[in-house]
């Protein structure tokens, strides 16, 4: 009897430990379960991130290219309109001369007939002269 007894205690205290490990190992489960989860979380979150971050690099190199291409279009535009004003001035600056080079010769024609019509007055103010001295003398 007391072998017996002494069984079904030892029984009675083996299947309560199996049922203690069987709690612990299905609480250990859930808690793996739980932590295998918020990993996955943290994993989707991060590969997210990961993917936002990509984008945000890819946009920004793109406004980077987009910009630098706007930049040499505008640098090539305004030395084609630089070299077009200068060619535009220098042939403004040879008209210059060339009108220049007319009047100084306009001028030089014009002190000329000057010249010349006041040899001609002070010849016809001689001839008007000598003509009143001949008018006195007739």
């Amino acid at each position: 009897d007391y072998l017996r007894s002494h069984v079904r205690t030892l029984l009675a205290f083996k299947e309560e430990a199996e049922k203690e490990l069987h709690d612990e190992l299905e609480r250990a489960q859930k808690e793996f379960e739980l932590q295998m989860a918020k990993q996955q979380q943290q994993l989707l979150a991060a590969r997210e991130a990961a993917a936002n971050a990509q984008a945000v690099v890819e946009n920004a190199v793109g406004r980077s290219e987009e910009a630098q291409l706007t930049r040499e279009t505008i640098m090539r535009e305004s030395k084609a309109f630089l070299s077009e004003v200068k060619n535009e001035n220098q042939k403004l600056l040879e008209s210059l001369n060339k009108k220049d080079e007319e009047a100084n010769l306009t001028e030089a024609a014009l002190k000329e007939k000057d010249r010349q019509i006041r040899t001609l007055e002070w010849k016809l103010m001689k001839i008007a002269a000598l003509e009143n001295q001949v008018q006195e003398v007739q």
